[in-house]
């Protein structure tokens, strides 16, 4: 389990990011998936903000 590297809390968000063809719409690419070690990770214990390669690993 993922826990926070600043409180410890396993109450965490990962963005993933999409991009699309600003005049169509159309998708072009995930830029970041959630399992990526450079996600945007938020902590919504006490708002620490990070990657996710920056988060603990707990047993």
């Amino acid at each position: 389990m993922k826990t926070c590297p600043n409180c410890g809390s396993d109450n965490l968000l990962v963005y993933e990011r999409t991009a699309y063809d600003v005049n169509t719409g159309h998708f072009y690419c995930h830029s970041s998936k959630t399992h990526d070690d450079d996600a945007e990770c938020h902590c919504m214990g006490c708002d620490w903000e990070g990657k996710r390669r920056d988060l603990k690993e707990e047993q």
